[in-house]
């Protein structure tokens, strides 16, 4: 495929600074991928030219096609951010007083820190939702260049956040005394990776004319997710008479809440009088109407750099927009939609993607397509399911669910390691035949006395104990903190060093477990008035590693669920946004805190995964803290053309019949259990 006439002039600009506004589907990899040859083809020699992204995914597959449009493997340093700071650790060390082996500090590190410094400030208590607050806090300060001693006087002068504000002194006290732990151990965070070079870069000039004759040119792709510390690491790093080239869309800017900041886009001006900007708004992924859609959202928000996104594709189906009664209503429509979707036009579940603002929102999704027997993954369940450490963890959780769980008991009886032999499960396994009793009653009958004895007794018993007792606390309060305590106690940490010396895998082993208990927390105290007991979060852990399963078996064909925010750089033939209402999408936080310009964003980037077609689906009604409301259609579809939408209002009748159905809803769905129950026996 040839380059169209913006593409080749981005490829061909090697000169001077250069910026590439890449609009959705306009081939902004082909550009860099060609520009790093042409590059080459000017005789700049490879170790001198170097490309930054933003993930280690997004890397690898830029140096794979390189490799194989050159035919040859090139040293073209090709890395993430955080990669090409820790190379810069690694020469620089001695200048950073640092020790020559870095020591690196994971997320699951900052939490348990984390955990014990919260107790010598003035907070209540050491709750989940602190912790990751503080571990915010202390990454965007790093991203803003901050260290302990410049945080300003006036939280207004840092954030917006209004948990920052309301105990922004605390914060930084916590900040002061984390910085001070982690110099005395000589340990690094991963926003460190980014602040010490830049520092440096800026402090020590002799340093930085090294590094400005080093790299001779420099790529940066997603620049728009750039935050201060990397917008300022670059600069200092190519210096002020710099060739480079960064390539971006403020449109999709989407991760303000993690520090990055679109308008870095526009200091490149100030810092680089000469700058080229070059436009790609040929698109090449989606249909006439799915950009005029996008290009009439995105309108509405203010821009230095305007684009027009044009289709190679002709104006294709309009846009749909569907109304529901509520969200069990929407998710049997979607799964409706797609089912009967696929049967007319011979398609495959790998051809359709359902969107969503939060996570929460995949629940009733899940449970619709699981009844339906269509495979889904829910954003890498697929491979997340398959890990001991997560399989360890939930055969714990269904060990407290439900006792009678033979198989989950004899997965954990004896992990972490408790002395409980093959003899004694043996002797387990004895007893419950006898009696015809599950394991765990086989655990406490009075035969068992008097086949094991000593501390294999001693350690089983214990073991039940401390099973039934935490069994009690939680179900008693639907307490998920009482299982994370349970959990802790177990001291699965060290039981996963103690199998192996790989201090990385056991990192990421740890991060893994971290993501489930997060999951748990968040289902079993859902902020939206949806808690979910520990034999709910089990009952949807086996629906989410069913359909995991059945993906694999179908090997791509499978539905995939996932949050907008997930989906950035993805396409899908036919896509289904879901919650398209008011406090949804825009969200009720960013409604609160006046930032709809990057909700708008986000929706622009949802829209612009779609290829052929695209559903936007919205309820008049939702169930929150228990109460059944009414909602508002989100404000984007009426910003909108409507020439390329097609309405499917709820009839006067289905209005009537969601009112109705506000007062009875509570008996509805305890009709619908108990029917439940009935089919069960």
């Amino acid at each position: 495929m040839q380059l169209n006439e913006q593409q080749r002039q981005a490829v061909e600009t090697i000169k001077g600074p250069c910026l590439v506004i890449a609009g959705a589907g306009s081939g902004k990899t082909r550009v860099i991928i060609n520009k790093i040859k042409n590059l080459l083809n000017h005789g700049i020699p490879d170790k001198n030219i170097y490309a930054v992204t933003f993930t280690n995914k997004a890397a690898a597959e830029m140096r794979e096609r390189l490799r194989a449009d050159l035919k040859a493997n090139a040293k073209v340093n090709i890395s993430t951010f955080h990669t090409l700071g820790l190379n810069f650790i690694k020469k620089e060390y001695r200048l950073l007083n640092l020790k020559e082996k870095v020591i690196l500090s994971d997320t699951h590190d900052q939490r348990v820190l984390l955990r014990d410094l919260i107790l010598h400030t003035d907070f209540i208590g050491v709750l989940e939702d602190q912790i990751t607050f503080a571990q915010n806090f202390i990454s965007l300060a790093k991203n803003k260049l901050l260290f302990p001693g410049d945080m300003p006087a006036n939280p207004l002068d840092f954030t917006n956040n209004p948990e920052f504000i309301k105990n922004y002194q605390i914060y930084c006290r916590l900040y002061h005394y984390y910085f001070t732990y982690m110099q005395s151990i000589s340990t690094l965070d991963f926003d460190d990776l980014i602040l010490l070079p830049t520092t440096l870069l800026k402090f020590n000039a002799k340093v930085r004319a090294k590094y400005n004759k080093r790299v001779k040119y420099l790529l940066v792709d997603e620049y728009q997710d750039t935050n201060t510390s990397q917008y300022e690491f670059i600069r200092y790093l190519v210096g002020p008479e710099a060739d480079f080239t960064v390539v971006g869309d403020d449109d999709q800017s989407i991760y303000s809440w993690r520090g990055a900041q679109p308008e870095n886009l526009n200091r490149l001006k100030e810092d680089y009088p000469s700058l080229q900007v070059i436009f790609l708004e040929q698109n090449y992924r989606s249909t006439e109407n799915i950009l005029e859609a996008a290009n009439k959202l995105i309108a509405n928000n203010p821009h230095i750099y305007s684009k027009n996104l044009k289709s190679v594709h002709g104006k294709g189906e309009l846009i749909k927009v569907k109304a529901h009664e509520n969200a069990e209503a929407e998710a049997y429509s979607v799964v409706s939609n797609i089912l009967e979707h696929k049967f007319n036009n011979n398609t495959n579940f790998g051809d359709y993607a359902v969107l969503y603002r939060g996570n929460h929102q995949s629940r009733l999704l899940e449970k619709e397509f699981a009844d339906n027997d269509i495979p889904v993954v829910i954003n890498g369940d697929a491979s997340f399911f398959e890990k001991s450490e997560i399989k360890d963890c939930i055969a714990y959780l269904r060990v407290l669910s439900n006792f009678d769980d033979d198989k989950a008991l004899m997965r954990i009886i004896n992990v972490p390691r408790r002395e409980i032999g093959s003899k004694t499960v043996v002797a387990i396994g004895e007893v419950a035949k006898r009696y015809n009793c599950s394991f765990f009653d086989a655990c406490l009958h009075e035969d068992l006395l008097t086949m094991i004895h000593g501390r294999a007794l001693q350690q089983l018993q214990d073991f039940i104990y401390l099973i039934t007792h935490t069994a009690e606390a939680i179900n008693s309060n639907n307490d998920f903190f009482a299982f994370k305590t349970f959990f802790d106690e177990l001291d699965y940490e060290q039981f996963l060093y103690e199998q192996t010396d790989n201090k990385q895998a056991v990192e990421a082993q740890l991060k893994n477990v971290q993501s489930l208990l997060d999951m748990v927390r968040r289902w079993m105290s859902d902020a939206y008035g949806n808690p979910m007991t520990l034999a709910e979060v089990v009952q949807r852990l086996f629906l989410r590693e069913m359909s995991a399963n059945k993906a694999k078996e179908h090997s791509e064909d499978f539905v995939q669920l996932m949050t907008i925010h997930a989906s950035k750089g993805l396409e899908f033939p036919y896509v289904h946004i879901v919650g398209c209402e008011e406090e949804t999408i825009p969200h009720r936080t960013s409604i609160e805190e006046g930032n709809i310009e990057e909700e708008r964003r986000l929706m622009y980037v949802g829209i612009t995964r779609a290829q052929k077609e695209l559903t936007l689906n919205y309820s008049i009604s939702q169930k929150r803290n228990g109460e059944v409301t009414e909602t508002e259609v989100s404000r984007f579809i009426g910003e909108l053309p409507s020439e390329v939408l097609e309405f499917h209002e709820l009839s006067a009748q289905e209005i009537e019949e969601s009112k109705f159905s506000k007062t009875d809803l509570q008996f509805e769905e305890l009709m619908n259990r108990l029917k439940d129950e009935d089919e069960d026996f």
